[in-house]
């Protein structure tokens, strides 16, 4: 199915490519008669195929619609045999034959396809047609019940798909800040979808995550779904109802996952770098272990860790997210998420963006040096800012007329300036060894969008949170569950902190310390390797991870 003619004019002439790639001579004829396997191209549909205007209902039987009507049973045997009919002509079309029958055919199911239409199925759809907005264009629309007879029963039922594969479009409904690449801009057709498809609405709507909720309505009790995906339906916390329904209504039992990669010949999209994943889920519930692996080549993967929903549920309780690692990683994760011994660090201070978008901000910025320097993600580094060009590895040193800026800055973002503040870079390969890099900028600084920031908070000192963020094992569970090149404040956010205890004290305050001698150190020009080192030392001994194994395995991550 697509909205693009031409697009399945294109999948119409490669499917009878690979017909004839495929044809073969029958051991019947005496290899003398060619047979080709069976031509299809009728099920190659143009419409929009979430937008229909009368919604599947499985299970509903169309000729009881009619049981009102006086003429009821002779319209129940009407449609019964249109029914067979047109069921028998699409037969008759994959099978095969000239294109003076095929286009006999063709016609001959478009007759009985409206006539179906004529015998009043659309009757049984009016009290949802009404309450479709009268102002949507339905012009182009797909009606399952109609283009697919193999899926209805001799009652016209809808039965359902036994599968329903796909590679659906990944851009937003609507995105907002930029509306040339939105899929649709118009309120009312949003709200439908909304409407339509509640547990794939959360945040800006991502388009396939609502084809894959369309999925599950189009299959049979007992089919299957799976499509390739952005990453995300597996993360974020905008796809947290989906992951619910698909986890807790129906069975998730394959996850191969593909991580974006910087080199174009190990991407499984060439053109676009980013994190795709393709999931297998049956529309049943079952007690099946859900089998999750991880390819960074365009291969799927050899190696697969097993978890049940009830594991998912002790990793992620409240977000559901899945755990995309092995199971020794994923018994250190749940380790180090003990709420008796660990907070997430949102519960002490956000993650937030920083504050001067460097799209809508332009007009502040300039190469003045007598105005206040602008802090790029890229400029920072671990425990030290770089604010030289030689030192940047792409972009110029910028500076912010911050009179013009604060005029339409909100007071909180006024005074959260004003106060030093841990700055972590916000975009990072996903192949570095080090993903979070964290430093403390001095007051009155101003961070853009690439950069994230801790919000001001009195219960950690900045350089014990910098030390933390910079250490071995909080880069390590980090990366267990990042598969993007973004450090996103919501991850930061989950990243498990020591309460702070009588018996902690003097490790959190050594931290501190140590932290404070790597700056001095880096900023003097002299090694801090060591000092780093014992950072890490202590983040071992303060975390509980004491074990020679468990080290190994962060230090090999």
């Amino acid at each position: 199915m697509d909205l693009n003619p031409n697009s399945a004019n294109i999948c119409r002439l490669r499917l009878w490519i690979e017909l004839l790639k495929n044809a073969y001579y029958t051991e019947e004829s005496g290899y003398t008669r060619l047979e080709t396997l069976p031509n299809i191209d009728i099920n190659i549909k143009v419409g929009d195929s979430l937008l229909s205007k009368y919604p599947v209902q499985n299970g509903r039987v169309i000729a009881d619609y009619l049981t009102h009507d006086e003429r009821a049973d002779r319209k129940k045997d009407s449609l019964k045999n249109a029914l067979v009919k047109y069921r028998n002509c699409v037969q008759e079309y994959k099978a095969g034959g000239t294109q003076n029958s095929k286009i006999a055919l063709r016609q001959k199911i478009a007759s009985l396809k409206s006539r179906m239409v004529e015998e009043g199925v659309l009757e049984m759809f009016e009290e949802y047609a009404n309450k479709a907005d009268d102002t949507i264009d339905f012009s182009n629309s797909l009606e399952w019940m109609f283009e697919f007879p193999e899926i209805l029963d001799d009652q016209g039922r809808f039965v359902g798909f036994d599968a329903v594969i796909g590679n659906p479009p990944y851009g937003l409904f609507n995105k907002k800040q930029n509306q040339n690449v939105a899929l649709t801009q118009e309120e009312n057709v949003i709200d439908l979808i909304r409407k339509r498809f509640p547990e794939a609405e959360e945040g800006m709507i991502n388009a396939a995550k609502v084809f894959y909720a369309q999925g599950f309505r189009l299959l049979k009790k007992n089919g299957f779904v799976s499509m390739i995906v952005p990453f995300g339906i597996l993360t974020d916390t905008s796809s947290v109802k989906i992951r619910k329904k698909i986890l807790e209504q129906h069975s998730l039992l394959n996850v191969d996952v593909f991580p974006e990669r910087d080199s174009v010949r190990r991407r499984v999209f060439e053109d676009a770098k980013m994190s795709t994943v393709i999931l297998l889920s049956s529309n049943q519930k079952t007690s099946e272990m859900i089998k999750i692996g991880t390819s960074f080549e365009r291969k799927i993967p050899c190696n697969y860790s097993s978890y049940s929903v009830d594991d998912v549920k002790v990793y992620s309780p409240l977000l559901m997210q899945l755990p995309l690692c092995s199971r020794a990683t994923y018994n250190l994760l749940i380790k180090l998420r003990n709420p008796q011994l660990y907070q997430p660090l949102g519960s002490i201070a956000k993650c937030l963006t920083g504050e001067l978008d460097m799209t809508m901000g332009k007009k502040f910025l300039s190469f003045d040096e007598n105005q206040t320097m602008l802090i790029k993600g890229v400029q920072i580094a671990p425990y030290i800012l770089k604010t030289t060009n030689e030192e940047i590895s792409q972009g110029e040193i910028e500076y912010v007329d911050v009179k013009r800026f604060f005029e339409q800055c909100s007071e909180e973002k006024i005074k959260q300036i004003g106060y030093a503040r841990v700055a972590i870079q916000g975009l990072t390969g996903i192949n570095e060894k080090t993903r979070l890099k964290a430093m403390i900028i001095p007051p009155n600084m101003i961070l853009a969008n690439s950069a994230n920031y801790m919000k001001h908070q009195d219960v950690l000192p900045n350089s014990v949170l910098m030390a933390l963020l910079n250490s071995k094992l909080l880069n390590f569970v980090f990366k267990a569950t990042s598969t993007s090149s973004n450090v996103n404040g919501y991850e930061v956010d989950s990243l498990p902190i020591p309460k702070r205890t009588e018996n902690n004290e003097s490790m959190f305050e050594e931290l501190g310390a140590v932290a404070d001698q790597i700056i001095a150190a880096k900023k003097s020009g002299e090694s801090s390797a060591d000092l780093e080192k014992r950072v890490n030392e202590i983040v071992y001994k303060l975390y509980g991870v004491t074990d020679r194994d468990e080290i190994e395995a962060v230090e090999k991550r």
